[in-house]
């Protein structure tokens, strides 16, 4: 359905999913808070990373950017499991 649409409403459609997956480690922020927030924050990083690798665009900055923020996402959230 959704190939039928841009195929036929849009110039170019491979362009559209350039322009929309470019970025993707801009994504990246330190996990902040408790339980939820930490979540918020972790989620992205490990489907933006996963993407990274998968589609050929991971770098080490971004990886090592990623991996950095989803420790300390997961030691900040065992920490408050813990309490």
């Amino acid at each position: 359905m959704f190939k039928n649409y841009f195929s036929e409403n849009l110039v170019d459609s491979n362009a559209l999913v350039s322009t929309v997956l470019t970025g993707v480690d801009s994504m990246f922020h330190k996990p902040a808070g408790h339980a939820e927030n930490i979540m918020m924050y972790t989620a992205p990083i490990v489907y933006g990373m996963y993407y990274l690798q998968k589609s050929g665009q991971e770098t080490a900055e971004n990886e090592m950017t990623g991996t950095e923020y989803f420790r300390y996402g997961m030691n900040c959230l065992s920490s408050s499991l813990s309490l």
